[in-house]
């Protein structure tokens, strides 16, 4: 199960929060362990949520729309746009959804 945003962030901080609780309680070296899992968990977790977010709203989202119209398909909508006829400006415009795109 992915948790994302903030939410996700506040799962991980309740867990190590416990965690700390729970060392505290037991003074066992083991869950010193388990505090420095929970604390790399944390990072890993930032860390993939960093890459999704630059993925799908920076230059990979640009880079997915253009293979998408590359092969034919909007990137908006999904419609297959393949064999439309172009516009003067040289961008075909998707019946679906009114979006426009270079294709091929």
């Amino acid at each position: 199960m992915y948790v994302e945003g903030s939410a996700g962030l506040g799962v991980i901080a309740l867990a190590i929060v416990m965690s700390i609780i729970v060392a505290m309680a037991s003074s066992q070296r083991v869950t010193t362990v388990g505090i420095v899992m929970l604390l790399g968990a944390m990072g890993l977790y930032v860390l993939i949520n960093q890459l999704h977010n630059w993925h799908w709203s920076g230059p990979g989202r640009r880079y997915a729309a253009r293979v998408y119209a590359a092969q034919g398909t909007c990137p908006s909508c999904g419609y297959n746009i393949a064999g439309l006829p172009r516009g003067e400006d040289g961008l075909t415009t998707c019946p679906e959804c009114a979006s426009a795109w270079r294709v091929g």
